[in-house]
């Protein structure tokens, strides 16, 4: 029996020419999905737009009687958190940081750390309320290390805190806070004071490439701490 041209087999009706070509069904977004896509995407990008930088910049302390700041913030940042220390009734203060990248040749100090501890007692606090705790020199996961380091000398000076509170500067806050929380928790409660960033708008960070290069890096840094640690 002889099929027609209309009872043949598709797979017939798609192959020709000898097999060197065969015709296949491509399916292509509907323009209710395409409709669909823009508005989500407009969607994400007003979401982004109006709460990421609040996302990243994250301030959450907790009853403490310890902070944690961490050295390479700028100066104006450092004013702040000592302010802080002083009106929040804090007795210790840790300065953190890995050593210097630049400058340590003309300078006494060789990290971030002691560079921080020494603004810190130029500001006005006491030798007995500041302690500098650096860290090794590494290529990436800095902040990370820097709360390891902490965790370290807690260890080997036997000394045990139930809670503090980290400073640290604008989106880098929330990454500081997981970093933290990921070496001293549970036995130490960590909250966390972001500092704003002068650097640009935090209202309008996208505006701006340092506000733009900033928050990209650090959404990305956030998900590959949660996701990789």
């Amino acid at each position: 029996m002889t099929l027609l041209p209309e009872e043949a087999t598709p797979l017939a009706r798609q192959t020709c020419c000898c097999g060197f070509f065969t015709r296949k069904t491509v399916w292509v977004p509907a323009p209710r999905a395409i409709l669909s896509g823009v508005l989500l995407g407009l969607l994400l990008l007003f979401l982004a737009q109006s709460h990421l930088h609040s996302f990243l910049a994250v301030s959450n302390p907790v009853p403490a009687r310890c902070m944690v700041i961490e050295g390479w913030l700028p100066d104006y940042a450092m004013v702040a958190a000592v302010r802080e220390f002083k009106d929040g009734g804090y007795d210790c203060l840790f300065a953190t940081g890995l050593p210097l990248d630049r400058g340590h040749f003309l300078v006494s100090f060789q990290t971030y750390a002691d560079l921080a501890a020494a603004t810190c007692l130029r500001l006005g606090l006491s030798s007995n309320q500041v302690i500098a705790v650096p860290a090794e020199r590494v290529e990436r996961d800095r902040t990370y290390c820097s709360a390891l380091a902490l965790k370290q000398w807690l260890v080997s000076q036997n000394r045990q805190i139930e809670a503090l509170n980290v400073v640290s500067l604008g989106a880098h806050s929330r990454r500081t806070w997981l970093s933290f929380r990921k070496v001293l928790a549970p036995e130490t409660r960590v909250g966390i004071l972001s500092m704003p960033n002068r650097e640009y708008d935090a209202a309008a960070w996208w505006r701006s490439s340092e506000g733009f290069k900033e928050v990209l890096a650090e959404v990305l840094g956030f998900f590959y701490l949660h996701c990789c640690y």
